[in-house]
């Protein structure tokens, strides 16, 4: 965990600002948090698979972090352009500021946005720029400038804020579970070293999952064509598997079949000093 956390922390602020900056010239309703959580999903899994963290609580925690890290990110930056765009505007209008200048006692573009927030919301800066743009409404499109914006009330804008970070999270968590699903050698404890080996001939799966429930180690006879049945080798990444381990996967379907993918049996390398088991499941 000591690894894991500043990572996702670290990752949440980057992708924050990269999403922040993005979505000036593109933002679609629900396009960054995914883009956000595929990423982070990614390099996080990546992390834990290095770093050997099965811990559920510690990818959950991962998970936290760095949906928190890139929802503040992605608002603090997103705010600071949309404040740094007004300075543009202002310094753009010239003698048009004359009288805000005689009464600011400055021509500053900068003095006199942050007056003008402090007015409104009680705050300059950054986080008057935020305060602005939480009570503008929801943002659902931006392309090329052309902005479409929904009005509602500020608990409706928070409450769509807190379901972008719980997106980045919920993705990022699946991500750790499938990981945590994966298989482990008996012995080290270490994630298996996976190999996709081909496809199964679903009449001959019937007769190797028997062998399989007898303690009989049949390998399974691939062939490279396409097919319903996917074959994965298992062996350890240090070298304790004496015989490799398989697993019979579902392929997911292209039509509206009711077959469900998914591991239909597998068969745990075979390790010094240890037992083999066997998980088959039903269809």
């Amino acid at each position: 965990m000591k690894l894991l956390l500043p990572i996702a922390l670290l990752l949440g602020l980057v992708l924050g600002v990269i999403s922040a900056l993005a979505g000036q010239s593109l933002f679609l309703l629900g396009l960054w948090p995914l883009a956000a959580a595929l990423a982070a999903g990614f390099m996080l899994v990546s992390t834990a698979h290095f770093t050997g963290e099965r811990r559920s609580a510690a990818h959950l925690a991962a998970a936290l972090t760095v949906a928190l890290a890139w929802l503040g990110a992605d608002r603090a930056a997103s705010a600071w352009l949309f404040h740094q765009h007004q300075q543009r505007v202002v310094a753009s209008e010239g003698l048009l500021l004359a009288d805000h200048a005689v009464i600011t006692d400055s021509d500053n573009p900068d003095t006199l946005i942050d007056a003008a927030l402090m007015a409104e919301t009680g705050a300059g800066g950054v986080v008057g720029a935020a305060r602005v743009q939480m009570r503008s409404g929801i943002t659902v499109m931006r392309v090329l400038g052309d902005t479409r914006v929904i009005r509602a009330p500020l608990w409706a804008v928070v409450v769509w804020l807190g379901l972008r970070a719980a997106i980045v999270a919920l993705l990022v968590a699946r991500a750790f579970e499938q990981l945590r699903g994966e298989p482990v050698c008996a012995v080290c404890k270490q994630w298996l070293r996976r190999e996709r080996m081909g496809w199964l001939d679903p009449v001959t799966f019937d007769d190797l999952k028997d062998d399989w429930l007898t303690g009989k180690r049949s390998s399974p006879e691939v062939q490279q064509q396409p097919g319903q049945l996917l074959v994965f080798r298992d062996t350890c990444p240090t070298g304790h598997s004496v015989a490799p381990g398989f697993e019979i996967r579902r392929a997911r379907g292209r039509g509206l079949g009711r077959s469900r993918p998914g591991t239909l049996a597998a068969l745990s390398p075979a390790v010094a000093l240890s037992t083999e088991t066997v998980a088959p499941r039903d269809d």
